[in-house]
């Protein structure tokens, strides 16, 4: 081999092994959120007597399906099922996750930012 396919087999794998820390760090300036969830996933318990609302980060919320795949995410309080939720950018209530919608059913405002 001489010193020119050395140095491109160098950089290749400088390339390759910077690819590989960005992937496992996660690339992300969020911690454990990443920049579509910024402040990680919403929950609302399912038990009409519980109704406990928490955040997971993305990094629990991996943690969890790692350990428990195909397992609802429990409610840190009681332990039922919880069901994804919304959280509303103005009146911060939270509020069970509808498709396509974007109004706050508490303060009627629009929740797209």
């Amino acid at each position: 081999m001489d010193a020119k396919q050395i140095a491109i087999l160098a950089g290749a794998a400088v390339l390759i092994v910077g690819a590989i820390l960005i992937y496992t760090s996660g690339g992300s300036e969020h911690g454990e959120n990443n920049a579509n969830f910024p402040d990680g996933t919403f929950w609302i318990c399912s038990s009409p007597s519980c109704k406990h609302e928490f955040n997971l980060s993305m990094q629990a919320l991996s943690d969890h399906h790692k350990a428990h795949r195909g397992e609802p995410i429990p409610c840190p309080k009681c332990n039922s099922d919880s069901t994804r939720a919304n959280r509303c950018p103005h009146c911060e209530k939270y509020s069970v996750l509808q498709r396509d919608s974007t109004v706050c059913p508490h303060c009627k405002q629009d929740t797209a930012k």
